[in-house]
């Protein structure tokens, strides 16, 4: 009786399931992840760049300890650069080609934006981190996937 219990805990708990859900999460959460970066591109310079609402001197002055890739360089042209690659791993990630691989590049380059701008670093930021680092370690282009 009690192998049996143990038995079905154990197939419910460890049991292969299918990733037809995990596909379409990816599809939903990186559809709102490309919006909301998206909706960063008009105001690019003005929230990141070398002259923004803060400033490169005072993002090396104060936010020097935070993990990010603007401290190899902060001029307009990185900013842009990084957001386009953050742009294009967002657009890949949703539909699903290399999603582990681009789950880390955006995992990266998001954490490294919301940490140049403080301003808009928000408790959704800390969740879509969270659950960016999951997609990492999680097979999500199983179902609904370009190959």
């Amino acid at each position: 009786m009690t192998r049996n219990l143990y038995q079905q805990f154990v197939g419910y708990l460890l049991g292969s399931t299918s990733s037809k859900s995990v596909g379409v999460f990816r599809i939903v959460f990186g559809s709102v992840i490309t919006f909301m970066v998206a909706s960063w591109g008009p105001h690019l310079y003005g929230l990141f760049g070398y002259k923004g609402t803060y400033p490169w001197e005072v993002y090396q002055k104060e936010l020097a300890n935070f993990p990010s890739v603007f401290h190899v360089n902060g001029s307009n042209a990185f900013v842009y650069i990084c957001y386009a690659v953050l742009l294009a791993s967002c657009i890949a990630f949703t539909l699903g080609w290399f999603s582990r691989f681009m789950a880390l590049i955006m995992t990266i380059l998001f954490a490294s934006f919301t940490w140049r701008n403080p301003a808009i670093r928000y408790g959704a930021s800390e969740i879509t981190q969270c659950f960016l680092l999951g997609f990492i370690f999680l097979r999500s282009d199983a179902m609904h996937a370009l190959r």
